[in-house]
């Protein structure tokens, strides 16, 4: 997602999602990408409708806030965000001319960034699981494409160009 971000061409916005979960000390993006809330703000936010789509994710909760996706449509830019693929024909219903991608990557490489990352095997295994998971709703998205090892700028590339003649 950075590296599409990165592409001025495209109009590509960023959504920040709400979340329950603590940010992690090592990643100096987090703050840009998450609003960290408490469990009782944030389902207090959700009864009050506030957000697009929630999710929870191994122990915490997300939720994408449609006030935002709505002001950032409103400026005129494209609203790129991770949402989660089992609330995606919801998530069509509420916005039906967004372009949906899916992108997968080989299970030998999510292991591999997982590891890197530090998350313990229990947190790889879970996340494998829910990639798993993830991959039965592919059929719902406008598009799919696959990020390997060594293939990220072809990728970007590849999902630029399917956004540029999506959204001209």
């Amino acid at each position: 997602m950075a590296e599409l971000l990165k592409l001025s061409k495209l109009n590509l916005v960023r959504l920040s999602t709400y979340t329950t979960r603590a940010p992690r000390p090592s990643d100096p993006y987090d703050r840009l990408h998450h609003r960290f809330v408490t469990e009782k703000k944030f389902f207090a936010l959700k009864r009050r409708g506030f957000f697009l789509e929630t999710k929870k994710l191994r122990h915490a909760w997300y939720g994408s806030p449609i006030r935002d996706i709505e002001r950032l449509l409103d400026t005129g830019k494209n609203v790129i965000s991770d949402v989660d693929p089992q609330r995606i024909k919801k998530i069509r219903r509420r916005l039906p001319g967004m372009v949906a991608i899916f992108v997968d990557a080989p299970n030998s490489f999510l292991r591999k960034r997982l590891v890197e990352r530090g998350e313990s095997g229990k947190e790889i295994g879970g996340r494998l699981s829910t990639a798993a998971r993830e991959r039965r709703f592919k059929k719902y998205y406008d598009k799919v494409f696959t990020n390997d090892e060594g293939r990220l700028e072809e990728v970007v590339a590849e999902i630029a160009k399917y956004l540029k003649n999506r959204l001209e």
